[in-house]
């Protein structure tokens, strides 16, 4: 047929019927050795062999990368890979962008989602933060806060820096430098600011802040060392040790020992055990403004 100018036989067939070409149609055409016409594969279609291939790999299909797609015999394709795909899609890429994968996956409605995100942060597996959607970060930035134990309403760039359990004790570190350099965030607004805007976090209420807010675990943690002793506070290491954790801070150049020896030197010299039983309340916002006064002079050093 005139028409037909070398085309696949398969492909023409189709071609003239106006038929779309479907996943197993493709699996087919490589498992055969035939050349694929991707602009005429549906992206739902191609979506099926994506998630055919991060099945295979033991990868989620939202975080499969260029290696992935070029570099990877996948044995459901008869030992072919989609580095076909892969080149068409580059060949066509919109002048907005620049990554191959990210625009691949995007089209294919392949977004990631928060446990996709703990899973790459614990396995040090490499991600573009620019493919999570901000409603999944939220997500990502609630578990933060429940291990911080602190309200979302004051999640600081001190809880982004620190690592956690859930990541695997990795911290989101790279995220927040991400937020920093994003081109679309207004150059007056803060890294942090940007992340809260952007993530939905609610706003903290006018009395609520990163002080008060220790205050309040100072105080709480008191109580809960006085009703787990039976109402004895000679033995207080324990609780030293959790007013520390407190006041942990990876900016400061104090470590957790050093605080707990700071707050043991501070209870030793300004109270007895009769006081902490009698007069806690006074007593234990002494060392809150202690403890304030001492890491704000180690912040200013920095």
């Amino acid at each position: 047929h005139p028409e037909r100018q070398g085309k696949d036989t398969l492909d023409f067939i189709y071609e003239k019927l106006e038929i779309k070409i479907t996943a197993n149609d493709v699996v087919a055409q490589m498992k055969a050795g035939r050349p694929v016409t991707w602009d005429r594969v549906p992206w739902s279609e191609i979506k099926t062999l994506i998630q055919l291939v991060a099945s295979e790999r033991g990868t989620p299909a939202s975080m499969l990368t260029e290696t992935d797609f070029n570099r990877t015999p996948i044995e459901a394709l008869g030992g072919a890979t989609l580095g076909g795909l892969y080149t068409y899609v580059r060949k066509n890429l919109p002048v907005d962008q620049r990554e191959t994968s990210a625009f691949l996956l995007d089209q294919a409605d392949l977004k990631p989602v928060v446990e996709e995100v703990i899973e790459a942060l614990a396995s040090d597996r490499r991600f573009m933060w620019s493919r999570v959607p901000w409603e999944e970060i939220s997500k990502l930035l609630e578990r933060v806060a429940q291990e911080s134990d602190v309200p979302l309403s004051i999640l600081s760039r001190q809880e982004l820096m620190r690592r956690f359990d859930f990541l695997g004790q990795r911290s989101l570190q790279g995220f927040y430098y991400y937020a920093l350099k994003n081109p679309d965030k207004p150059k007056d607004e803060t890294a942090l600011s940007y992340i809260r805007r952007m993530a939905g976090l609610p706003e903290a209420p006018p009395h609520q802040t990163r002080g008060t807010f220790r205050l309040q675990k100072i105080q709480k943690s008191f109580e809960e060392f006085v009703q787990a002793t039976g109402g004895s506070v000679k033995n207080h290491e324990p609780w030293l040790a959790e007013v520390a954790k407190i006041y942990t801070n990876p900016f400061l150049d104090i470590s957790e020992e050093e605080l707990q020896s700071e707050l043991f030197i501070f209870v030793a010299e300004n109270s007895n055990e009769a006081e902490l039983l009698e007069n806690p309340k006074e007593f234990l916002v002494k060392l809150y403004k202690h403890m304030e006064q001492l890491t704000r002079v180690e912040s200013d050093k920095r």
